[in-house]
């Protein structure tokens, strides 16, 4: 089973995942994924970010991805949904691995799409 710690204080999720890979994910790259891939949840990047970590993924078009953000109106905020896939005992439990952070990743998304539509961040 994928479990994952997330450490507040270096804002970095620790990933050990079903086929024994380590990951460090900063939140600031859930957050991120989850703009330019026009995500629904925080836990559906981490997912995205996790599942694109496996030897052989398919490339991610960001350039395609970058000017799709930058060109869209602002994201309407989305009801939180619970991911099954990599995180299958939060998620049955009601809650996610990223039950709390919702705050803080919501305020590293929207800094984000910011300089994207500034030109900051292609």
């Amino acid at each position: 089973m994928t479990t994952i710690t997330c450490d507040d204080a270096q804002r970095i999720c620790f990933v050990t995942t079903d086929d024994a890979r380590e990951l460090a994910i900063p939140y600031q790259a859930v957050a991120s994924w989850k703009a330019l891939l026009n995500l629904g949840s925080y836990d559906e990047a981490l997912d995205a970010i996790i599942d694109h970590t496996k030897p052989g993924a398919d490339p991610i078009d960001w350039a395609d991805k970058y000017e799709v953000l930058a060109g869209q109106d602002d994201p309407q905020p989305v009801a939180p949904r619970i991911s099954l896939f990599a995180m299958p005992a939060a998620a049955s439990q009601g809650r996610s691995a990223l039950s709390g952070l919702e705050d803080v990743l919501a305020g590293l998304e929207q800094d984000f799409v910011n300089q994207v539509k500034q030109g900051g961040m292609r």
